[in-house]
């Protein structure tokens, strides 16, 4: 009797489980839907992810001021992030912080989608204004 009661508590473990994995693959799946159209109008390109909660975009096509925060310190994906956070409001990650390469990554940024839809709608209201 003893093992059929583990044997319940497992099944109903793994369900559990299974539902709230579900529900987070839903939940970044509807995400992720709120911000492409924002990043395709600004001229990002980029891979539609499957599988993750953030999306890395090519800037190279996108116009913004390249001079405006120059550093010779900084990587072009790193003055682009300068610019995008300080006169767009909208936050990323420099794509060169994932390449054991510096210039690997110079062109690419990282949007993370695992945001409430109301930033998600908000980022994209700012990213129409690239």
């Amino acid at each position: 009797m003893r093992a059929g009661t583990v044997s319940e508590g497992r099944n109903y473990r793994f369900e559990s489980w299974w539902e709230y994995f579900e529900q987070v693959i839903q939940q970044y799946a509807s995400a992720r839907e709120v911000i492409l159209p924002g990043l395709r109008n600004a001229g990002f390109e980029f891979f539609v992810p499957e599988g993750a909660y953030y999306i890395m975009a090519d800037f190279s096509k996108v116009d913004w001021p390249e001079e405006k925060y120059q550093n010779p310190m900084w990587s072009k994906d790193r003055i682009f992030a300068e610019f995008i956070a300080r006169d767009i409001g909208v936050a990323v990650v420099p794509g060169n912080s994932f390449f054991c390469s510096a210039d690997a990554g110079a062109h690419l940024v990282r949007f993370n989608f695992a945001k409430k839809e109301s930033t998600l709608i908000e980022a994209v209201k700012r990213l129409a204004r690239l």
